[in-house]
């Protein structure tokens, strides 16, 4: 019996696998929180964002810029998420430094969740060109962003 119930779950992953499209999900490196990382997976449950690797909190004192940058280049990832609740604000510094560094940015939760079902090309590049005019200028999807989006299903970037 066993044998038979081994096939039919292998048979529903295996299909659950081919249904997944190649989503415009961006991909995050975290830092921070317990083995279960449960500030990530609930990012992953209720946002498009998926993560590379995690480092947990108990990791984040033996992490270099090396370790850091090829977190990124393996993960392909896009940004960091520091799960800020789970380290001290000098521990946090020194990461964001060393994320900085290596060419990425940190974004927060609520960016992450401001920027929820808005294509990631579009993001990238509305956060390149708001660096671009203001370096330290904060980037804002707003509901007017959201919906000019929603009506061109086509383009990245509305008129």
């Amino acid at each position: 019996m066993r044998p038979m119930l081994d096939d039919v779950a292998g048979r529903i992953v295996a299909e659950a696998i081919l249904l997944l499209k190649d989503k415009d999900s961006p991909v995050a490196v975290g830092f921070g929180g317990t083995h279960y990382a449960p500030r990530q997976t609930a990012l992953i449950l209720s946002t498009d964002i998926t993560f590379g690797h995690i480092f947990p909190s108990h990791a984040l004192e033996d992490l270099d810029e090396t370790m850091i940058r090829q977190a990124f280049l393996r993960s392909r990832a896009d940004f960091a998420y520091l799960d800020r609740k789970s380290m001290k604000r000098e521990q946090r510094e020194k990461l964001i430094r060393m994320i900085e560094t290596t060419g990425f940015e940190v974004l927060k939760e609520s960016d992450i969740r401001e920027m929820d079902g808005v294509p990631w090309e579009f993001c990238k590049q509305l956060r390149k060109r708001v660096r671009e005019i203001c370096p330290s200028g904060k980037t804002v999807i707003t509901e007017g962003i959201k919906c000019a989006l929603s009506s061109c299903q086509t383009c990245i970037c509305p008129e």
